[in-house]
């Protein structure tokens, strides 16, 4: 996935005004640390990465693999994940070899 770049320096907050991480310190939605406020139905593609930026979580309607990109860009292979709730911070969904259906992000 062209749109997410890896890094090694990985920082804590994801700010949807630049559309990078920053410091948690200096980071000013307090929406970040509360209930999620948003939620679509993401379908997977091999070329593009989720336009809000990294999910908070997921809610999958029917189980199954993930293939996908991490929220720093490192591509991941295979993740399996249950129906419902999956704590999972991604920036991107492969359609490629994903099994899993029904996808929803939560931000």
């Amino acid at each position: 996935m062209a749109a997410v770049t890896a890094t090694s320096n990985p920082t804590f907050a994801w700010n949807a005004e630049s559309g990078r991480w920053g410091d948690m310190k200096t980071f000013k939605d307090p929406t970040l640390l509360g209930p999620a406020i948003v939620f679509a139905l993401i379908t997977p593609t091999n070329t593009t990465a989720l336009a809000k930026g990294p999910t908070r979580g997921l809610w999958v309607g029917a189980a199954g693999i993930i293939f996908g990109q991490d929220a720093f860009g490192n591509q991941v292979n295979g993740i399996p994940v249950a129906i419902g709730w999956n704590p999972l911070c991604m920036a991107g969904i492969d359609a490629t070899s994903t099994t899993a259906t029904n996808i929803w992000g939560v931000w």
